[in-house]
């Protein structure tokens, strides 16, 4: 029994503190935070690519428009131009930071453009019978200004549920309606050849939906108003440049 209780402890694995279990410790909240900070990271990167190139896509082309002068669809092309720029620098720097470096395939640049010059077709003549009040309304859409009908369309991707209710309008329209006839109206076809204003459904909408409805035109550079008239409605445009 001396003999035994003289020799040294055998070297082996260091006992654990009784209550806890192989992997447990320090390690695991610090591998959850890195998990946690990755996906984060990765979702503010998806959102600022498919978010951020299509606003400077709407904002620079009514920038374009409005305080450079430039002809609606000059404006509208050089603000999808700007989009495809942007979408092509936040990828490479997305691409860079997470795997230490990127080369762009040889046609990414050029199927970016394209893409952009499709997606501005495409909002420049498409739009849903779901998204509009009457037929009436939607054969006049594609003399809205182009601007107007890019926003409309961005916006739509995030709100579905957006009717317009009123775009070109007619001097006796006025009288049909029982309203004093506007002779300033931005309904009508102004010298760009374009109707600069659009009424956007409020009634049996939330008020949350009309309130980011009314912050997102006016972000983009579009006059709101709020107003009454035959039923209430958001009134949208886009001032004339001189």
């Amino acid at each position: 029994m001396e003999t035994l209780a003289s020799k040294p402890a055998s070297a082996g694995r260091p006992s654990r503190p009784k209550g806890t279990t192989p992997g447990s410790g320090s390690a695991g909240p610090e591998s959850r935070k890195r998990i946690f900070g990755t996906a984060f990271r990765w979702l503010v990167a998806v959102a600022a690519i498919a978010t951020l190139p299509l606003l400077v896509l709407v904002r620079l082309s009514v920038w374009f428009y409005t305080d450079y002068g430039l002809w609606p669809w000059i404006a509208a092309i050089g603000g999808a131009v700007a989009g495809a720029l942007v979408f092509i620098v936040v990828v490479l720097i997305v691409i860079k930071g997470t795997t230490g470096g990127f080369r762009a395939p040889r046609y990414f640049k050029r199927a970016v453009f394209g893409l952009a010059l499709v997606y501005c077709g495409y909002s420049a003549l498409f739009l849903s019978a779901s998204n509009v009040k009457s037929t009436d309304v939607r054969a006049t859409y594609t003399s809205l200004h182009p601007s107007l009908r890019l926003a409309l369309s961005t916006w739509m991707l995030v709100d579905s549920r957006l009717v317009i209710t009123d775009a070109e309008r007619k001097f006796e329209d006025y009288a049909r309606m029982g309203l004093p006839r506007n002779e300033a109206s931005l309904h009508f076809v102004t010298s760009s050849g374009h109707v600069h204003a659009v009424d956007l459904r409020t009634i049996g909408r939330p008020e949350w939906r009309n309130f980011l409805t009314t912050v997102y035109f006016k972000a983009m550079g579009f006059r709101t108003l709020r107003h009454g008239g035959t039923a209430d409605h958001l009134h949208v445009s886009i001032r004339v440049a001189e």
